[in-house]
């Protein structure tokens, strides 16, 4: 009895970390399907903390340049106080100019990553009634965090000839000329291709993973971007007027 309804289960599926990536491309049903059997996060989240501290690296002038730019500009700073921070910018120690970054950059991605796992969690078994752990949730969001490697391939170089981190691939290239930190620029650039391309993959995933229907899971992921996004431009909106 046990020997045939072990034989009318799904075979486990068992494939490497490259095999993964490339289905949570081309079919991240399927690349779930494995992740559910064995939710290892720890790959893709080493992955795009390298990939991160190699993005910092090559545009770290742009930034600089931008972030002098905005202090030269700003009212709220001493222009006396103005001079030491821009001195301090442009001749940097070694551990601010690459150690800070890469442990600031690598425990900035591990912190989001077990947020957003942990809101997931919630979500999927104290609201929706799953029964999913936290390790399960952290691989859900670690390996549909994948599609920020082609996001990074397509903006880092754009960013390079540009010479300007501000590089858009959303509605808010029709408002370059517009202030970055305004709910209306926010609002518009939460629809990022990239982005949205994430949702249906981690929504893809949710229900996988909670064993949830398409419908419940995507109202449950897109659910919590727009809280995500209602906080994020509160809050931005609140430091615009601090700092105005």
């Amino acid at each position: 009895m046990n020997e045939a309804m072990t034989s009318n289960q799904p075979p486990v599926v068992n494939q490497n970390p490259v095999s993964t990536f490339i289905q949570i491309y081309t079919n991240p049903e399927q690349a779930y399907q494995a992740i559910s059997k064995k939710p290892d996060w720890l790959i893709p989240v080493i992955f795009m903390i390298l990939l991160a501290l190699i993005t910092i690296f090559l545009t770290s002038e742009i930034a600089v340049k931008e972030q002098i730019a905005y202090i030269n500009n700003s009212e709220m700073i001493p222009e006396e106080r103005k001079a030491e921070i821009i001195d301090e910018m442009e001749n940097p120690s070694v551990a601010r100019k690459y150690l800070m970054p890469m442990v600031g950059g690598a425990l900035g991605i591990f912190l989001v990553y077990a947020v957003v796992a942990g809101a997931f969690l919630v979500v999927g078994n104290f609201i929706l009634g799953g029964q999913t752990s936290f390790k399960e949730n952290m691989a859900l969001y670690a390996w549909g965090s994948m599609i920020g490697v082609l996001e990074l391939l397509v903006k880092v170089p754009l960013m390079l000839s540009k010479g300007s981190m501000k590089v858009y691939t959303s509605l808010a290239l029709l408002m370059e000329n517009a202030e970055p930190t305004g709910w209306l620029f926010r609002l518009a650039d939460a629809t990022d291709i990239f982005t949205i391309w994430k949702i249906v993959v981690l929504a893809i995933g949710f229900s996988v993973i909670n064993k949830f229907s398409k419908g419940k899971s995507y109202a449950a992921v897109i659910g919590l971007f727009v809280v995500y996004l209602g906080l994020s431009i509160l809050f931005g909106q609140l430091f615009s007027g601090f700092m105005s």
